[in-house]
């Protein structure tokens, strides 16, 4: 939708206009009415090109029926403009303006009608059909108007309404009424600010009719307002084509190119978790178990925060495969993880650092209380009934940080202490030279 400064400009352009026409009424009537006419014929000439170069984009009937009618009518309204006396551009002038005018009305009023009955059609008119459909429509009305002179609507011999235009601004009313009714009734079929600029255009062309049924003379005032009317009418019909051929497809690119950006992202994601999760257990991998502890020591270099890690082994886990077979040892490898996960911080890791090792980083701790919460872990294992009814244990080998340690060195160490836990019967925590077992 627009902005707050396109919609200031557009009501500043406006009130300019209607103000220069205001003026224009003041000074000479025929100049008011050319300028009123020449700003109706810009607007209809540009609805008509903004719909035939976006064609593709229209997707509604009823877009299409009045962006190619409305050229027709700004071309009787070029008319009804220059048919008046003051030019004398014309011969017989006195009936041919109220003429051209009745019958530019009636035409736009069957168009909006009509395109609005068109949602009933499952198939609908070529473009090129119905330019030829309004093309001869013109034709016709120009020749009853200019040859034949027989056009049935016609003012009285004082220029002022005759019962006939009256009669024929009542008809045009009924019509737009009509045409409201469909709008209403296919209310479903157009966007909420299309319908509102659809609703106020048909609105205001019916006050405009009722304007211009009601005048006696050309320079009355209510003649002014019905002519102010009808350009705002205009102006809001030509809003819709720019919503519906320029803003909805912009709003369409923009939510298919976010739509994309969120895909991309996803698939980041997707690619990223593939690099640093393990498919079996969906813990942390080897890959991100390096990088953690790299900005750990990090951490520490700065904070002086000291971190510890475990290094958690099954015992005898080529048993439980040869016994029970790989998918129960899979399933077991991945009740462990959840086991693990549930002894310790949100905040620490755990991590299958390969096979069935896992490896367990804890933040802000040190080695005694990273020994707690490893015998904590190997009790809890112990104890747990894992798939098959299987019980199982497990050996830890634990290791704390100490400045200038690299990675390698700090899972070295706790990798040394889980075999030493190994080599002393399993089912063991070791820190350093500390043995804690059963």
């Amino acid at each position: 939708m627009e902005n707050r400064s396109s919609k200031i400009i557009y009501g500043s352009i406006t009130i300019i206009v209607l103000i220069a026409l205001y003026f224009s009424s003041v000074y000479n009537f025929l100049v008011f009415h050319t300028l009123a006419e020449f700003f109706s014929v810009l607007i209809g000439v540009t609805i008509f090109l903004i719909t035939m170069n976006s064609m593709r984009f229209l997707k509604n009937n009823y877009l299409i029926h009045i962006g190619i009618a409305f050229v027709f009518i700004a071309v009787l309204d070029v008319f009804h403009t220059l048919s008046y006396p003051e030019y004398g551009l014309m011969t017989d002038t006195h009936l041919q303006p109220s003429q051209l005018w009745i019958a530019a009305r009636l035409f736009e009023s069957l168009v909006f009608l009509f395109s609005f009955r068109s949602f009933k059609r499952k198939k609908t008119l070529r473009p090129e059909w119905l330019f030829l459909i309004y093309f001869l429509i013109t034709v016709v009305i120009f020749i009853s108007v200019f040859i034949l002179d027989n056009f049935p609507i016609f003012p009285n011999a004082d220029g002022s309404l005759s019962t006939r235009m009256i009669l024929a601004e009542s008809l045009i009313i009924i019509l737009l009424l009509l045409s409201i009714y469909y709008l209403f009734q296919y209310r479903d079929k157009f966007e909420n600010h299309s319908f509102r600029l659809l609703s106020a255009a048909l609105f205001l062309l019916i006050a405009s009719e009722l304007a211009f049924s009601l005048y006696v003379g050309k320079y009355d005032l209510i003649n002014l307002v019905g002519h102010y009317l009808r350009i705002l009418s205009f102006y809001f019909i030509y809003k819709v084509m720019i919503v519906k051929v320029i803003e909805e497809p912009q709003e369409i690119i923009f939510r298919e190119l976010n739509k994309e950006k969120e895909l991309v992202e996803t698939q980041n994601e997707l690619l990223r978790n593939l690099a640093v999760l393990d498919g079996l257990t969906g813990l942390h991998n080897h890959r991100y178990i390096y990088e953690r502890l790299g900005e750990e020591i990090k951490h520490f270099l700065r904070y002086r925060t000291v971190f510890s890690v475990l290094m958690v082994d099954i015992d005898h886990f080529k048993n439980i495969n040869d016994t029970f077979g790989h998918l129960t040892g899979d399933s077991i490898l991945k009740e462990l993880g959840d086991v693990l996960k549930s002894c310790v911080r949100g905040t620490d890791l755990v991590g299958r650092f390969g096979g069935e090792e896992f490896l367990v980083v804890l933040e802000s701790t040190g080695g005694v209380d990273a020994l707690s919460v490893a015998e904590k872990i190997r009790k809890e294992v112990e104890n747990h009934v894992f798939s098959e009814k299987i019980h199982i244990t497990i050996s830890i080998g634990v290791s704390s940080y100490l400045e200038g340690l690299s990675v390698n060195d700090l899972i070295d160490q706790a990798d040394k202490n889980l075999y030493e836990a190994k080599r002393n019967g399993r089912n063991q925590t070791v820190y350093k030279a500390r043995i804690i077992h059963p």
